[in-house]
């Protein structure tokens, strides 16, 4: 016993106790029932041990009853202590508080334990109880005990039961963390420094946390799933034991995904190759802190070589958790595993064909495939896929390959999205000419992605950060990638950020690679820059800010400097991009041409062009403009009457900050109409 506690029952006190192997049903645990013909003997009670007293041997369960009279509210809470062989439920006033080596569900005469107990009854099992499971006056503590058998050779039986008076909780040393969120569920978990139960308090408003989800096991290692929630809908949460929160505030938060094929505005960070320690890793985290300090994140997607340079459990607590601390507790988590998370046992070796790593044990992943190696889910409009590059097979007849393309198959999202760790195309600190990893998702999966219209692939394993042109096609060595046309050539369109597709599945995909969230570039292969990339530097160190909005999506390259140094955009929409010439800036622009109307210019130092195509005569409706993190700035209701030709409207955000904007018109007679606007 330590400081600060009262021994309410102690191991060697009496209970009354039912050992003749009879259905019980369920009201001997309850407060009124009359155990007066049960029989009485002083703890341990079992038999085959050397029990205080013995009982009858061969049966599957095993009843025990007490009552206690105190002021429980005298206690901040109280420790429950337990010895059972083999399995054991505890109930407090008939209202079951802890349950251990039995099945899920409910609990009957003859229900025997799960498995016999290895520890032979010897460990002491133990969970904190509120005070709210106990009343000041009598209070009646029951258990069952349950063979695995009814020739089993022993049974034990001990319970003490501690008030505390002082609060002596548990310690969090690890979270919490989210892994994974839908439109109706999360996944959290945390780790403490001895073992407890845990609850999970949330709600919709800071501080009034109505709604808990508990588990009674006793472990270091918590996880508990949050379901039934609403979509598109912020939830505070706190995370402790039972009746105890130990970590909670305002900035303890999560959000739902909205509806599958919304268009509401979503945001995801993206690092790659990041785990290290450096001083790097910490510029890339304070520069996205201070890029997003005004939007709503919604997710964190990894590239793999999350931890350097094992992936141990020790380098994902000094290397990982301790460098974002906080971040864990806002943002849920959706990643990948890279070669450095396998230990670097050797591509598709028998040890990577397992999950004997750290990475499965530390992350719940939340999956639709069998295995947590890889998985897919959905988030607004997009369709997220994260795949193993290192320890799953690949070819076609692969496991992985054929869960891959049916899930591709069966996707109608509006954007598809692909992460892995080795990179497809690259000429940094890894040549995919070279590397079989590199060379084996090349050729064997981006044909099927691209079969599916796949928009955007994200990769790591070089430590450089590349951008493809809009391309298709390329399977080959560097020197065979051609800058024609397709489907002559490689290159769908010809733009330097910019970029259409004219159906859900349309050609091109853009491939990016981001190895420098931690890890530092300089090295590069023979034939740098790759040519396929638009863009390729290896000076650099940075993360990606992903953003999509309806038929938008938006992604830079935010360096550890905060400045951008890539930002291109994929549009879904009927028409071409076409340009023209400013003659004032003598600099090539884009007008973006979507459905019926025009804006131009575009980027803009404040006002913007909409011209309205007469054919949406005779129509009333309004033009927003909204901000990245998709708050209304601008708003004007337009009308075009029937005489006119094409009609021009001037927006001016020159009293906005320099950034991107997104632009919708919306007739009640036609389709609504989406730009991404630049303001410089």
């Amino acid at each position: 016993m330590t400081q600060g506690q009262i021994t309410i029952i102690s191991k060697s006190d009496s209970w009354k106790y039912k050992d003749d192997g009879s259905n019980q049903g369920v009201n001997w645990r309850n407060t009124g029932f009359n155990d007066g013909g049960w029989l009485q003997g002083n703890a341990e009670l079992g038999y085959g041990d050397a029990p205080v007293t013995t009982l009858q041997s061969g049966k599957i369960t095993y009843y025990f009853r007490k009552v206690v009279n105190y002021s429980f509210s005298n206690f901040q809470n109280l420790t429950l202590k337990l010895r059972r062989d083999d399995g054991a439920v505890i109930y407090i006033n008939g209202r079951e508080v802890f349950r251990n080596n039995m099945p899920t569900g409910t609990i009957l005469y003859n229900t025997p334990a799960s498995s016999f107990a290895s520890d032979d009854g010897s460990t002491v099992l133990q969970t904190i109880l509120p005070t709210t499971n106990f009343i000041n006056g009598d209070n009646v503590i029951a258990a069952e005990i349950h063979n695995n058998s009814t020739s089993s050779s022993d049974i034990t039986f001990e319970l003490e039961l501690l008030g505390n008076t002082s609060t002596s909780l548990p310690t969090i040393t690890r979270g919490a963390y989210m892994v994974g969120t839908s439109e109706s569920s999360i996944n959290i978990q945390w780790r403490t420094n001895t073992s407890c139960n845990g609850e999970v308090k949330y709600g919709t408003v800071s501080g009034n946390l109505t709604n808990s989800i508990t588990h009674t096991n006793l472990t270091t290692d918590h996880s508990i799933t949050l379901s039934n929630l609403l979509p598109n809908t912020k939830y505070y949460y706190s995370i402790g034991t039972i009746g105890n929160p130990i970590q909670s505030g305002v900035n303890h938060y999560f959000y739902t995904s909205p509806n599958s094929n919304n268009n509401s505005t979503v945001s995801f960070w993206v690092t790659g190759d990041f785990g290290n320690s450096s001083s790097t890793q910490r510029a890339v985290r304070d520069q996205f802190l201070t890029y997003s300090s005004n939007m709503i994140i919604n997710g964190w997607l990894w590239l793999g070589d999350n931890a350097y340079n094992s992936g141990t459990d020790s380098e994902y607590q000094t290397k990982v958790f301790n460098v974002y601390g906080t971040l864990f507790n806002r943002l849920p988590l959706y990643p990948a595993p890279g070669n450095h998370d396998y230990a670097n046992s050797g591509y598709l070796s028998s040890a990577a064909l397992g999950t004997n790593f750290p990475y499965f044990s530390i992350f719940n992943i939340p999956t639709n495939s069998t295995t947590e190696k890889y998985y897919s889910f959905n988030y607004a409009n997009i369709h997220f896929i994260s795949l193993d590059s290192y320890g799953s097979r690949n070819n076609s007849s692969s496991t992985m390959y054929n869960w891959l393309r049916n899930d591709l198959a069966n996707n109608t999202q509006t954007w598809t999205i692909v992460y892995f760790h080795h990179a497809p195309y690259s000429k940094g600190s890894h040549d995919s000419d070279n590397s079989t990893e590199m060379k084996d998702m090349r050729q064997n999966i981006v044909p099927l992605l691209e079969q599916y219209g796949v928009d955007l692939v994200l990769s790591g394993h070089s430590h450089i950060y590349e951008r493809s042109k809009f391309i298709k096609g390329h399977y080959g060595t560097e020197s065979t990638f051609s800058n024609s046309v397709y489907p002559a050539g490689n290159v769908v369109q010809n733009s330097s950020n910019n970029y259409t597709k004219s159906s859900l599945r349309g050609n091109g995909t853009i491939y990016v690679v981001c190895g420098v969230s931690g890890q530092s570039g300089g090295s590069t292969q023979s034939g740098y820059p790759h040519n396929a990339m638009q863009v390729s530097t290896t000076s650099k160190n940075g993360s990606l800010v992903l953003s999509v909005t309806g038929g938008v999506l938006n992604c830079i390259f935010l360096t550890s400097t905060g400045t951008i140094a890539d930002d291109f955009t994929i549009t879904k929409t009927t028409q071409p991009v076409s340009t023209y010439e400013n003659k004032e800036t003598n600099r090539e622009k884009e007008i973006v041409q979507n459905g019926l109307s025009v804006v131009y210019p575009n980027p803009s130092r404040g006002v913007f062009n909409l011209r309205l195509n007469k054919e949406t005569k005779s129509s009333e409706g309004f033009v927003s403009v909204f901000n990245i993190v998709g708050e209304l700035v601008y708003s004007e209701k337009i009308y075009i009457k029937e005489d006119s030709e094409d009609s021009d409207l001037k927006v001016d955000l020159s009293n906005m900050p320099t950034g991107i904007y997104y632009l919708v018109i919306n007739f009640s007679k036609e389709n609504t109409e989406s730009f991404k606007l630049l303001l410089e």
